[in-house]
């Protein structure tokens, strides 16, 4: 890695896995038009960062996710119906899937009242999946160690307190391990490491199986913008990162400062916001930090591993699949909350006289107002860093297929719980190949 890179602050920290590792899921060949593989996601609950976010960041490596009807998931107010899951579940074809990632709060019930009885009898799906497909991968996530949990074999079992964010980062820790593969990963920060993001960095490397380096090869740069940050190093963290974009390095950003526009809008200036490969902002740190790195893993898993691999339409779906993602990090990240937000808790406050914590029947007259500005910026945004821009893959071959971003054909935007502090995008976007394959190299 090129010294002149790591003039900020690198991180000098260990890490240690956490959970058992009982055996490694085999490399299966792919078949033309095929998703590279198929994933059973059994969700904490039903909001989008527990099942869409996932899906999302798989769809990257070409991964499909199945989940169980949104009606039978919870969210903040109620439980998942456990055993209407269970009972869905049992229904999906086995043969065809590649791995089962299970929230064991969700299948046993913990989130809502039931019996220790109850929840070990639902646990005994785990088993009936054993004796369904003996070599299927099931990985599991909980708030904390439990007794009933006994007694039942996990290819990998996650514990954590905050685990609402763990089945993403579950996404990224199943492409590790079905690939055999451990990510080498050097954080840069534009000052000093809060305590709290360090705590972060370890934890969240350590959950996606990633593995944190300070020196030698390096394949992903994480670039941390962290509170406290002046003027001075501001500029020179954003002229390290564009170098970094420049090099060739696989470069992720996570805001942490709680401010992200200052960022942002020298990105735009410079026309960067295509160039990284995952972007998240959050004034929590493992937020942040958790949802960068786990797009940026499947980012690398597809082109590391995957790619000499599909074929040409996988590759498309991937590549689709990376800039909708991008721009929904961009919108519900920085341009919801910065943008939009205020203005619309305003409108609901003064034009709908309702209280944007609890919308009732103006949800819908709320959403529209959402909608018009989150399009109004996602237009811009998308004509400005994306349209136009060519995605080079490389083929089996050695020579590379040229995808041009083209049109964002749809953004639409939901209050789903009818609040204004959590919302709901759908992005699409048209990314076709263009005529010829391109027969020299192209930029990482």
């Amino acid at each position: 890695m090129r010294n002149s890179i790591l003039v900020l602050f690198c991180l000098p920290l260990f890490f240690t896995a956490t959970w058992a590792q009982n055996k490694r899921p085999k490399l299966q060949l792919l078949e033309r038009s095929q998703y590279a593989g198929r994933i059973l996601l059994i969700p904490y609950d039903g909001r989008p960062v527990s099942w869409k976010l996932p899906r999302m960041i798989a769809r990257v490596a070409d991964y499909e996710i199945i989940y169980p009807p949104r009606e039978l998931l919870g969210d903040l107010t109620h439980p998942p119906d456990a055993d209407r899951v269970i009972e869905w579940a049992k229904k999906q074809n086995f043969d065809q899937l590649n791995g089962v990632i299970v929230s064991l709060d969700a299948l046993a019930g913990w989130t809502g009242e039931t019996t220790p009885g109850q929840s070990k009898s639902r646990l005994e799906f785990i088993h009936w999946m054993r004796q369904r497909k003996s070599d299927l991968p099931i990985y599991g996530f909980t708030k904390k160690a439990r007794d009933e949990i006994s007694g039942f074999v996990f290819d990998d079992l996650l514990i954590d307190p905050d685990n609402n964010e763990a089945a993403y980062l579950m996404v990224a820790r199943f492409l590790h391990r079905t690939y055999q593969r451990q990510t080498k990963i050097t954080p840069i920060a534009s000052t000093e490491y809060p305590p709290a993001v360090l705590k972060a960095i370890n934890r969240k490397i350590d959950a996606i199986g990633g593995q944190l380096v300070t020196s030698g090869k390096v394949e992903l740069l994480l670039f941390l913008y962290v509170p406290n940050t002046d003027e001075v190093k501001t500029a020179k963290f954003f002229e390290a990162l564009v170098k970094a974009i420049a090099s060739g390095y696989y470069v992720a950003l996570a805001d942490v400062s709680g401010n992200p526009e200052p960022l942002i809008a020298a990105l735009r200036e410079r026309k960067q916001l295509d160039m990284l490969h995952a972007y998240a902002a959050a004034s929590d740190p493992d937020i942040a930090i958790g949802k960068a790195l786990a797009q940026v893993s499947a980012r690398l898993v597809a082109a590391k591993v995957l790619r000499p691999m599909l074929e040409i339409d996988q590759l498309h779906r991937g590549e689709r699949a990376q800039v909708e993602l991008m721009m929904t990090r961009y919108l519900e990240d920085w341009g919801y909350p910065a943008k939009i937000r205020a203005n619309l808790e305003t409108h609901i406050r003064e034009q709908l006289k309702a209280d944007p914590g609890n919308l009732g029947n103006t949800a819908e007259s709320a959403e529209a107002v959402l909608n018009t500005e989150v399009r109004l910026l996602a237009d811009e945004i998308f004509r400005t860093q994306f349209r136009y821009n060519v995605h080079s893959v490389m083929l089996k071959d050695g020579t590379r297929a040229d995808f041009q971003v083209e049109m964002l054909q749809r953004c639409k935007a939901r209050l789903p719980f009818q609040r204004t502090n959590e919302i709901e995008l759908d992005v699409g976007i048209h990314i076709p190949m263009l005529v010829g394959i391109n027969p020299y190299p192209a930029r990482r």
